[in-house]
């Protein structure tokens, strides 16, 4: 009897150990398999996301050839293929959209996102189907638009605000403007978007007291990207406020609506300093802009008043050089003497109003490389050396590139044979970067006269059948002689499409010409 249950015992246990190692087997056999499929979706999750990642950097050339979807699958696919591919068409089919039932799924898409994508790239989808709706224009889609202006991923809600604003519907203003922040600027472009509808509504919530200051704010920013005439009464209170940025973006869409009759305002402002400093150059700009002589006088004033902010000595002074060309040419001459390089570089470019041709190309040339002397010009340099008008110019050690640069490109619009013979003597300088710019000066002044045109290519041909040249001179020689050219220098860069350094250059080159790229 002991010995039946001895041998039952032993059973017993290998009947279990049985079972926990078929258990064990079946475990691992799910494991296994579910550890495989996870694999298998990670791996393939990871890869869409590199290539989107890739897209991203390399956008690809769009596919022409995408239509409309005709299908809720259809919509699905095409979403995620833009997201996935970046390629502009698929977005351009999906705004093609026209059914109603297929608007209504973008909107599910909108404030859902698409089930089953890692919140990354549903997000992505989202805002690439708010984008879509803001495309449609449907009010269908303004609705579910609306719901997502408080959305707390700033993404969404900030593309909503510029889609509602794209489809213009009446009625979503209200929900707009009740989402109005001073730092939300989705909103207050969303809105602008309204043009006249969105500034009647913003005019009307300002005069309100259920507003907060953050909302008025936010509306009065909102104003300056409307640019409507009808705000320009605002906009001139608004530019005097104490709220910089305020003060800033009305100054900037008055600038963009100035005109003769808006002087008067301006002028007196500067005057009587009712500008706030931090953001008076933009009333300087708007001055300079519509270029009427009666804004001389303060532009003297503040142009001489060295304790004016120097940005605004510097817009004083280009615009006296515009203004007030013949009697302001001692100024311009001081002005080379300036510390400060933007006076300089607008001193340099107003020479040109207080030198006849003659004298002007000499100087110009001297500021670029005073060891250039032009054979003809031998009597007439010594001349302006005794009276010093070149030592002065020459002591003042104009050196930086951006300098010459300017020098050079004033020199390209002097419609003289002097000049060609000037710029083509600095192509011959030791210094790449005034060649270059001399190169260009020369294809000015071909396109600026045809006459010249023979002397240029020339000279230009030369630069390109020199190999000594560094290669990007030789590049740059070619780049000249197609934009200045045209089709009549194809021969010249026929040559130069089997050169291993330049074939790159002359065939593309080749290309934009026979296309009319370059008359």
């Amino acid at each position: 009897m002991a010995e039946k249950k001895r041998i039952g015992k032993i059973i017993g246990i290998v009947v279990v150990v049985l079972a926990l190692g078929g258990l064990f087997y079946l475990e691992e056999m799910t494991f296994g398999w579910f550890l495989g499929r996870g694999l298998k979706s990670s791996i393939r999750k990871q890869a869409e996301m590199e290539k989107f990642k890739q897209n991203l950097r390399n956008p690809p050339h769009p596919n022409l050839a995408v239509k409309a979807p005709d299908s809720k699958r259809d919509l699905k696919r095409l979403v995620k293929k833009y997201v996935s591919e970046k390629d502009p068409s698929y977005l351009q089919g999906i705004a093609a959209i026209r059914d109603k039932e297929l608007i209504g799924q973008l909107c599910k898409y909108a404030v859902n996102g698409v089930r089953g994508e890692e919140p990354y790239l549903s997000a992505l989808l989202q805002v690439t189907v708010i984008s879509a709706l803001g495309e449609i224009k449907d009010k269908q889609g303004a609705k579910c638009l609306e719901d997502l202006l408080g959305d707390q991923n700033k993404l969404i809600s900030c593309n909503a605000s510029i889609a509602l604003g794209k489809i213009g519907a009446k009625e979503s203003i209200q929900k707009m403007i009740e989402n109005m922040e001073q730092s939300n600027y989705c909103s207050q472009v969303g809105i602008a978007g309204f043009g006249k509808d969105g500034l009647k509504a913003i005019l009307d919530s300002l005069t309100s007291q259920q507003i907060s200051e953050d909302q008025r704010k936010g509306l009065e920013l909102s104003i300056a990207g409307i640019r409507d005439p009808l705000a320009k009464p605002l906009l001139k209170k608004l530019y005097k406020s104490n709220n910089s940025e305020i003060s800033r973006s009305a100054g900037v869409a008055l600038s963009w609506m100035a005109t003769a009759d808006d002087v008067d305002y301006y002028v007196q402002g500067l005057e009587q300093g009712k500008f706030p400093p931090e953001t008076r150059d933009m009333a300087i700009r708007s001055l300079n802009y519509i270029g009427d002589p009666k804004a001389i006088p303060v532009l003297k004033k503040i142009w001489k008043n060295t304790t004016n902010e120097i940005e605004d000595r510097e817009l004083a002074f280009q615009g006296l050089v515009k203004l007030d060309r013949q009697n302001f040419c001692p100024e311009i001459l001081k002005g080379i003497n300036e510390a400060y390089e933007e006076i300089k570089l607008a001193s340099i470019g107003g020479l040109q109003y207080c030198y006849p041709p003659d004298r002007l190309i000499l100087i110009l040339t001297s500021i670029v490389d005073p060891n250039i002397v032009l054979v003809d010009y031998k009597k007439l340099k010594q001349q302006m050396d005794a009276n010093g008008q070149i030592n002065i110019i020459n002591e003042q050690t104009l050196k930086t590139q951006q300098e010459r640069s300017v020098a050079i490109k004033t020199l390209g619009t002097i419609n003289s044979i002097d000049a060609v013979n000037a710029a083509i003597a600095l192509t011959k300088s030791s210094d790449g970067d005034v060649v270059d710019g001399a190169m260009w000066a020369l294809g000015s002044l071909a396109k600026e006269n045809t006459e010249f045109k023979p002397i240029v290519e020339k000279r230009l041909a030369e630069i390109l059948g020199d190999k000594k040249n560094m290669r990007w001179i030789r590049g740059e020689a070619l780049y000249v002689l197609g934009d200045a050219m045209g089709m009549e220098a194809e021969q010249i860069i026929l040559q130069y499409v089997e050169d291993p350094e330049l074939k790159n250059e002359a065939n593309n080159l080749l290309g934009n010409i026979r296309k009319g790229g370059n008359k």
